[in-house]
């Protein structure tokens, strides 16, 4: 990320994801509703296609 930040340092840079249930990213003993990914997934959607479609100077 910070080569990027060097080269593009007024870049807009925001990592997101939506992981399955069965990943493990946090502990061994960690897993996440499905219900959960569905909605983050449809959450991030809904944000990619608005940011997508505001003005920025």
């Amino acid at each position: 990320m910070q080569r990027h930040h060097q080269r593009l340092p007024r870049a807009e840079i925001i990592l997101m994801g939506v992981e399955e249930p069965r990943c493990l990213i946090h502990a061994p003993n960690e897993s996440v509703d499905p219900a959960e990914i569905q909605h983050m997934a449809h959450v991030e959607a809904l944000f990619l296609s608005r940011y997508a479609t505001t003005r920025r100077s």
